[in-house]
């Protein structure tokens, strides 16, 4: 998984995504496929750290919210939160529509069509922030960066898939995750970004640039980075 051919397939999808705004409609339909099955446990994991860190009335960001699953997992779990989904792609937004009236918690969820680079949201609107594996599709990651940093009151948490990560750490996240971890290493070559992009690459510099307070957290095959509030 880190050979060249990997490092060089990695570079021409994350180079082909960040150039796309937002995920066309076939693509979604795709997506949406993809996230009830393979991306599910990681769903499940970020809905129950954001749950448990969430009191009743709280508002919860789902920025690249794509087909509202996370948001349906968060709702699942009997929080209270008034849920925000942004999402540059139209047909995503409409899709997590479809999933919140189908899954009785519209009331509770309020969708944006809109640049997760340039949020439509004012400072310290929201609570908590969270974005899983949409990092990957921006173009400007620092712009990102910044404006979860000016949004949220408590937090934003952003969750990447990375192939670059040691096998034990790996075999140890597969008992957490309940699935196969190395579904998500191989995921993580043609949507994520590595590890050591983070630590020393383009991606550590993007998060100096954008003048956000971080941290990093690495679980397996998944890097989380903890934006505090500007």
């Amino acid at each position: 998984m880190e050979s060249p051919i990997a490092r060089a397939v990695h570079r021409i999808a994350r180079l082909t995504q960040s150039r796309m705004q937002g995920i066309p409609s076939v693509g979604a339909y795709i997506y949406r496929f993809v996230a009830r099955g393979l991306l599910r446990a990681l769903h499940e994991l970020v809905a129950r750290e954001v749950a448990s860190g969430c009191s009743m009335g709280c508002t919860v960001l789902d920025v690249g919210c794509g087909p509202g699953i996370l948001i349906s997992s968060i709702l699942s779990l009997g929080s209270r939160a008034m849920c925000i989904g942004l999402d540059i792609s139209p047909k995503m937004v409409e899709l997590a529509r479809e999933e919140a009236l189908t899954r009785g918690i519209y009331q509770l969820v309020d969708l944006v069509v809109g640049d997760s680079q340039l949020m439509p949201f004012r400072s310290r609107s929201v609570d908590i922030a969270v974005s899983t594996g949409a990092l990957h599709h921006f173009p400007k990651p620092r712009n990102f960066f910044s404006e979860c940093s000016r949004v949220v009151r408590d937090k934003c948490v952003v969750y990447e898939l990375s192939f670059d990560v040691p096998r034990d750490e790996v075999k140890r996240m597969e008992r957490i995750l309940g699935v196969s971890a190395w579904l998500y290493r191989a995921a993580g070559i043609l949507h994520g970004v590595p590890r050591s992009d983070f630590l020393a690459g383009s991606m550590a510099r993007e998060l100096r640039e954008s003048g956000a307070r971080y941290s990093l957290e690495f679980l397996g095959p998944i890097t989380k980075v903890v934006i505090s509030p500007s």
